[in-house]
């Protein structure tokens, strides 16, 4: 099973979130952890989409491979 977790890049009222990151985990073991800034080179970047492709890419996974997504909005009410 796959399990990814990830912060997202904002809001639902479009405030922009920092320190975007994400986590890959397989069969309960991490597979995956980084920073979205690490891969955008823009320091305290928020959002995800960045370090999931390139996470996934070095695990030689797609996202359909992805059985579950965990996300973090920053204390806003669940989301669909």
């Amino acid at each position: 099973m796959i399990i990814v977790g990830l912060n997202l890049g904002k809001t639902c009222f479009d405030k922009p979130l920092r320190d975007g990151s994400v986590c890959i985990l397989e069969n309960d073991n991490i597979k995956m952890i980084i920073a979205e800034e690490r891969i955008s080179r823009q320091k305290r970047a928020g959002g995800y989409e960045s370090a999931l492709k390139y996470s996934l890419g070095k695990l030689g996974l797609s996202e359909k491979d992805i059985d579950i997504v965990a996300y973090s909005s920053c204390c806003e009410p669940l989301r669909n």
